[in-house]
């Protein structure tokens, strides 16, 4: 149990034999241990009334002034240090780290070889301090918000640095690429024909011949108007209507 720790053990003392173990804890501890002082429901333990260390402020006459205004005590725990590691944590034979007992050669377990720890909660506020503190948190939230006493300066104009003005790269010029003629299948039927006019004339100057306009009337065999150029080399050639006028002179005579 914990009344082999001094401290805890003044805390589980019942509030009864409290003067005895003030007046002398080692021997208070043994009559513990031994049932002298017995350790019951009726006889509340020492840590229930108020004050530090508690129950200083219990009052024999009026056992209810101050009972469950102390501390709580929430968690005891103990750890015997004679069977670590190997037993408390279910560990068997093959544990990396022996047991205590046998690295200090132990035999018995002793008071001293087992620690204890309580974890204990007091009540910081009563009822009416805590509720003056939260009448003073609305009033609070309904006051406007005070202006800082301390602002930050700002600087002056003159001494901010402008922004630089951002750098636009301009691109690199590439070689220039005539533009491409449209494809037949993209033209439409007035520009397909203007192109085929214009192929047919630079032909017709390549080859020194013109064509003529048609004549209105039908024509057996199609005119043609020769260069000059073709002229000026090609000798004259007779026509085929000549004999035809010899032919009908001879039947005149």
């Amino acid at each position: 149990m914990g009344i082999n720790h001094p401290v805890l053990a003044s805390f589980l003392c019942p509030i009864s034999a409290l003067a005895d173990f003030n007046r002398d804890p080692i021997l208070a501890r043994k009559w513990m241990e031994i049932g002298r002082i017995r350790m019951t429901s009726i006889d509340f333990p020492t840590f229930l009334w108020a004050g530090n260390p508690p129950g200083s402020r219990y009052n024999e006459d009026m056992m209810s002034e101050g009972l469950f205004q102390g501390y709580f005590l929430e968690r005891v725990s103990v750890s015997i240090d004679y069977m670590r590691p190997s037993t408390p944590l279910g560990d068997d034979s093959r544990a990396t780290r022996s047991c205590n007992a046998s690295l200090h050669d132990m035999t018995t377990v002793e008071a001293e070889h087992i620690a204890y720890a309580c974890v204990q909660a007091t009540p910081v506020n009563g009822l009416a301090k805590m509720r003056a503190q939260m009448a003073n948190r609305a009033n609070a939230a309904k006051r406007p918000a005070t202006p800082d006493p301390n602002p930050i300066p700002t600087p002056p104009q003159s001494s901010v640095t402008p922004d630089p003005p951002p750098i636009m790269h301009s691109p690199t010029p590439g070689p220039s690429v005539p533009p491409k003629s449209p494809a037949t299948s993209e033209l439409t039927p007035n520009e397909a024909l203007s192109n085929n006019d214009d192929s047919d004339d630079v032909s017709a100057i390549k080859k020194g011949k013109k064509k003529m306009p048609k004549a209105r009337g039908k024509t057996k065999r199609p005119i043609m108007q020769e260069s000059e150029d073709d002229n000026d080399n090609e000798p004259a050639k007779p026509t085929k209507g000549r004999p035809r006028a010899k032919r009908a002179s001879h039947r005149r005579k």
